[in-house]
């Protein structure tokens, strides 16, 4: 089987600031505040463009991992679809 070649923008750009907070106990336990998730969510869905990395809310890991959360919670299939199951 072939891995995909392209990643989402949002999970490459969550899990690059993810990363930057890594040592956080509890990193991916911990809900991000729903305004702030909304807030980022809202400039992901306006284009890549759109995003402004300055905005200290991308500076929340636990906006960031709530958001990418909420991302891979709403795609259509599982990330490892049942094709993929002997494979793994």
């Amino acid at each position: 089987f072939k891995l995909l070649k392209y990643i989402p923008v949002a999970i490459e750009l969550c899990t690059r600031l993810i990363e930057l907070h890594i040592s956080d106990e509890g990193i991916y336990r911990k809900v991000g505040q729903k305004q702030v998730v909304t807030s980022l969510r809202s400039q992901l869905n306006s284009g890549i463009l759109n995003i402004d990395i300055s905005d200290y809310n991308w500076d929340n890991p636990h906006a960031v991992v709530s958001l990418l959360k909420c991302f891979l919670n709403e795609l259509p299939d599982s990330l490892a679809t049942s094709f993929l199951y002997n494979e793994l």
